[in-house]
């Protein structure tokens, strides 16, 4: 955490022993932040357990991962209170590569997106077409699930930004704005590489998608 001029304020330290990567991360309405990682890692008890008036005083705090992945990689999603402390964390995923790339803040809580590679298994209940599909989960604000959605445009799809469109006054949603591409999985032949939008209401049901090529 830093302050306006750029100086560290606080440092804290999370992961378990494999692979962990802050892929999105977004402020929350109460002053904290939500975290996107993708993991590679499983649980791990290698830091010490401490009150949360120990962690405020040390230099470098630290959270070792708790929960176990489903398949090679999976969305860690970490919320993060006002002071930086650890308030849940939920694993989501397949037993496949499950990448997270984009988290926007919603009325009811928060929608996760990015690529999997994994059919129904874990927790993830969509279902896999080709490639890697996009993987989209609506969790409220405590992290328990709402909905999950996959979405196919044929091939490698990749995720690359994600916003809640709203009515001019910015309060009302109206619905979630989805950008990637997809890419070819071999050879590429014409028309394998294109860039898409997707727009869909707040209950991840699809309005419409358009291709840009």
């Amino acid at each position: 955490r830093l302050d306006k001029n750029g100086e560290i304020l606080s440092e804290l330290l999370l992961g378990g022993r494999g692979l962990d990567e802050v892929q999105s991360m977004t402020p929350t309405p109460d002053g904290g932040a939500l975290l996107g990682i993708y993991s590679r890692s499983g649980s791990y008890d290698g830091s010490r357990k401490a009150s949360n008036r120990d962690k405020l005083a040390e230099p470098m705090r630290q959270f070792s991962k708790t929960t176990e992945n489903f398949g090679e990689g999976d969305y860690w999603i970490i919320k993060l209170d006002i002071h930086g402390l650890v308030e849940w964390e939920r694993n989501y995923g397949g037993d496949g590569d499950d990448v997270i790339r984009s988290i926007a803040v919603t009325p009811s809580g928060y929608v996760i997106g990015g690529s999997s590679r994994s059919k129904r298994s874990g927790n993830k209940k969509a279902g896999l077409e080709e490639g890697a599909d996009i993987w989209l989960l609506s969790i409220n604000e405590n992290g328990d699930e709402i909905w999950q959605k996959s979405f196919n445009f044929k091939n490698r799809d990749i995720l690359t930004a994600m916003n809640i469109v709203t009515n001019a006054t910015g309060k009302i949603s109206k619905g979630i704005l989805l950008g990637g591409y997809t890419q070819a999985e071999g050879r590429i032949e014409k028309d394998d590489e294109t860039f898409w939008l997707l727009y869909m209401d707040e209950n991840g049901n699809e309005k419409w998608r358009k291709h840009v090529k």
